[in-house]
């Protein structure tokens, strides 16, 4: 599948990003999930810490990601690079082995967010999945009932 349109994005909305270390077992599927979303206004940065996997060349199949692989201080650091390098008005994070089932996530949470000024934060629930791909419970299923 080709992702061209997501190359000539010039002026994102959202920024995701995806911080890596050694997780190219899950890496295209996090980077298919993210770029199969219906609203394509988004930039994917992937700041990875130095893998040693099949990381990078998986990164190198997918042009319209931006992403650095440097040795680095962990996840914390990995994040703070990935915020300096971050274009879009919204931030979201996606790592690695997770993606999203609404392929029209990213649309929901930019008109939630353009509506109410108010609003600083949008999120969802996490389903869990097996290393199978098997889906499995979502979690905080008590917030469904009394949300926080």
């Amino acid at each position: 599948m080709t992702h061209a349109d997501l190359c000539e994005v010039a002026q994102p909305r959202i920024s995701v990003i995806t911080p890596s270390l050694n997780h190219g077992r899950f890496l295209r599927a996090t980077i298919e999930s993210i770029a199969s979303q219906s609203y394509r206004n988004f930039e994917h940065i992937v700041v990875d810490g130095g893998s040693t996997d099949e990381t990078l060349e998986i990164l190198r199949h997918y042009p319209h990601v931006r992403w650095v692989s440097e040795p680095d201080n962990g996840v914390v650091a990995a994040y703070q690079k990935a915020l300096a390098m971050v274009r879009g008005d919204y931030v979201i994070q996606c790592c690695v082995s997770d993606g999203f089932l609404d392929k029209h996530w990213f649309r929901k949470c930019v008109e939630a967010l353009d509506r109410d000024l108010e609003t600083s934060a949008v999120w969802g629930f996490p389903q869990y999945m097996s290393e199978e791909g098997d889906l499995l419970n979502v979690a905080f299923q008590e917030f469904f009932n009394d949300p926080p």
